[in-house]
């Protein structure tokens, strides 16, 4: 587990729904960074454009194809562990410099 400067562990949310697009002009998901990370104790946050929202697909945010789950009991475990690889995968890149 990955913990972030000042202590604690890397928060991971993630949010599962069957109305997300992947369209910048067009989701369900009003979603919000907190600056300085989860444990930072700053409390502000600030709403991505639908340019970022739509780049946290398959690390923050998965449509849920409505029968998918009820077909396949590991449908959100696998899902889960996607996008903890997908998370890990854009650190690394942002730490390379290419992300």
């Amino acid at each position: 587990e990955k913990e972030e400067e000042g202590g604690g562990a890397l928060c991971h949310h993630i949010l599962f729904d069957d109305n997300i697009h992947n369209d910048p002009t067009d989701s369900i998901a009003s979603v919000r960074l907190m600056e300085g990370g989860c444990h930072s104790g700053e409390g502000i946050f600030r709403s991505l454009s639908g340019e970022e929202v739509a780049r946290e697909q398959g690390r923050h945010l998965f449509r849920v194809p409505t029968i998918a789950p009820i077909l396949d009991e590991e449908w959100f475990l696998q899902k889960i562990t996607e996008a903890q690889v997908a998370l890990k995968d854009a650190e690394g890149a942002r730490e390379n410099g290419s992300g």
